[in-house]
């Protein structure tokens, strides 16, 4: 759920501002929009990889407790599954917000140091002119590109765009270390234990996990745990670590030529079998059909 406005020079945009009524981890998707700067009343939570660009203005935010100032002209990403609210002071202008799942982030093949660093809680930030010249345009575009029913070919096209920004945001930012600046690392005690444990699937999905393995490596009981991440998340661990197998062996299948034993194996499936069974029930078709039908599409 979102609260909208109509902009009064380009009425074809909509504005939007967070609308406290939405639930904790209802999804965006694979989005690009407009925000009009307001103080957000509570924290939002949802499980994507989100990416602010502010033109014109700064943007005070809390995340994961810790206050954040972000300066104009910065482009900033993180893990939006932690909580996160926007504070005054509060200047009166407007940003862009793109969110990506974080299937599809992962889909990415971006380093793993990036990955780890966004999972691990970090606030990744860097000056839009150091990774593109031209954010402002890009955004627009993507504004465009990414909205339900849009073509299938620019959502494509934005798609890509995106892969290859965030890869120059990382070397942008100088990707050799973490520092305290530019780059913000959120304490762990701020990171919640259902957190955590979303962030260790996503990490480790294509090594052999079992339950109490995610479990103990936030220090909880098995039973409580599983119980925990249901409640929050709307699934169980099984399915989200079924989620990322999923997702990992789709981009190998359409991005490579691998055997399809092989890539089954590499996104962390124990048999041909098991990983056949599992990709007909939730994609609809066989892994080679899917292949064969999306590379003759032509998109991701």
């Amino acid at each position: 759920m979102l609260a909208t406005r109509k902009n009064s020079l380009y009425p074809h945009i909509v504005v939007h501002k967070f609308d406290p009524r939405r639930t904790d981890f209802e999804p965006y998707g694979l989005s690009c929009t407009k925000w009009q700067s307001t103080a957000m009343p509570r924290p939002n939570r949802h499980n994507e990889i989100e990416l602010n660009f502010l033109p014109v203005s700064e943007l005070h935010y809390l995340i994961g407790g810790r206050r954040l100032d972000v300066p104009r002209g910065t482009l900033s990403a993180f893990w939006a599954a932690i909580p996160h609210q926007s504070i005054p002071p509060i200047d009166d202008g407007t940003y862009y917000v793109a969110t990506i799942p974080l299937n599809q982030f992962l889909q990415f093949d971006l380093p793993e140091t990036f990955v780890q660093a966004l999972l691990g809680g970090h606030v990744l930030m860097a000056p839009m002119d150091r990774v593109i010249p031209d954010g402002v345009a890009r955004f627009e575009s993507w504004t465009r590109d990414l909205i339900p029913r849009s073509s299938t070919i620019l959502a494509a096209a934005a798609i890509h765009e995106l892969q290859a920004m965030l890869l120059r945001f990382w070397s942008a930012i100088g990707h050799n270390s973490l520092s305290p600046s530019p780059h913000t690392a959120l304490p762990a005690t701020n990171a919640s234990a259902v957190e955590r444990m979303a962030a260790y699937i996503a990490l480790h999905h294509s090594e052999p996990l079992t339950v109490d393995q995610i479990s103990n490596a936030v220090g909880l009981a098995g039973g409580y745990a599983m119980s925990l991440f249901r409640k929050v998340f709307g699934q169980t661990m099984v399915e989200c670590l079924l989620q990322h197998r999923l997702a990992h062996a789709q981009r190998l299948l359409i991005s490579t030529d691998r055997q399809i034993v092989d890539l089954a194996f590499e996104a962390g499936f124990g048999s041909l079998s098991r990983f056949n069974a599992a990709f007909k029930q939730h994609c609809g078709c066989s892994p080679r059909e899917y292949r064969n039908r999306h590379r003759n599409a032509g998109t991701m």
